[in-house]
């Protein structure tokens, strides 16, 4: 994997969105792959290695950035929420799939034969 960067992040939540960002997009969106890696670091100890969980991450606080400056507007946009639902969704699975709970508890699997 990768480093998570502003074109990966790009590449995830799409043009639309990524032009819907309040602010300098490529800063607004550095800080948010910033914060994505803190969050996670937060549930796992460390950023190495979940490059993927970051991204999703950081594309669903994009996304989230764009509906908060939509005002009342962003209520109605089903398109932009299931997108941020979507990325949400990513995150949280893929952190389970390597044991761990998006509010930071461990899972164990169990494995019958």
């Amino acid at each position: 994997m990768t480093t998570p960067t502003n074109t990966s992040v790009k590449n995830l939540i799409g043009a639309n969105v990524w032009n819907g960002i309040e602010g300098t997009t490529t800063t607004i969106v550095n800080d948010l792959i910033s914060r994505a890696g803190e969050d996670i670091a937060q549930i796992t100890s460390t950023t190495v290695g979940y490059d993927q969980e970051i991204r999703y991450r950081a594309a669903a606080l994009a996304v989230n950035n764009v509906l908060g400056g939509m005002g009342p507007a962003s209520t109605g946009d089903k398109d932009l929420q299931n997108q941020r639902t979507y990325f949400n969704d990513e995150w949280r699975r893929k952190l389970i799939q390597r044991g761990y709970s998006p509010d930071g508890l461990r899972i164990l699997m169990e494995v019958e034969d």
